[in-house]
C-alpha cells in the first residue's frame, strides 16, 4: 500500500491546543525579554542558491521573475518555504 506523502495535521484536543499555544506563547514572550524574535536564529544560516531556484521553478513566471532579480541581487536566502524566500539584515 502507498504512503500518503500529503499528510494531514494530527487533529488536537482542546487541551492540547491550549498547552502547545501556551508554549509558543511563553517561547515568544521570552525571546521578547531578551530582545530577540524567533527568527533571529535563521538570520545567520543560508539556504543553497540552488534550492532557493528548485523552489522558485514552478512559480507563476511574474513571482519567478522577482525571486529571480532577489537572488541575483541579494544571493541566497535565509530561509525558504515553498511559497516565500525570507532575507534578514541584508540591507546596505
Amino acid at each position: 500500500m502507498a504512503s500518503n506523502s500529503t499528510s494531514q495535521p494530527k487533529e488536537l484536543s482542546t487541551p492540547e491546543r491550549l498547552a502547545t499555544t501556551g508554549r509558543a506563547v511563553a517561547h515568544g514572550a521570552a525571546l521578547s525579554s531578551h530582545g530577540q524574535h524567533e527568527t533571529d536564529e535563521g538570520a545567520g544560516g543560508r539556504v543553497p542558491i540552488s534550492h532557493a531556484w528548485r523552489i522558485i521553478e514552478d512559480w507563476p513566471e511574474p513571482q519567478r521573475n522577482i525571486a529571480n532579480q532577489m537572488l541575483e541581487t541579494h544571493g541566497p536566502p535565509n530561509e525558504a518555504t515553498p511559497t516565500k524566500l525570507f532575507w534578514y539584515d541584508n540591507g546596505p
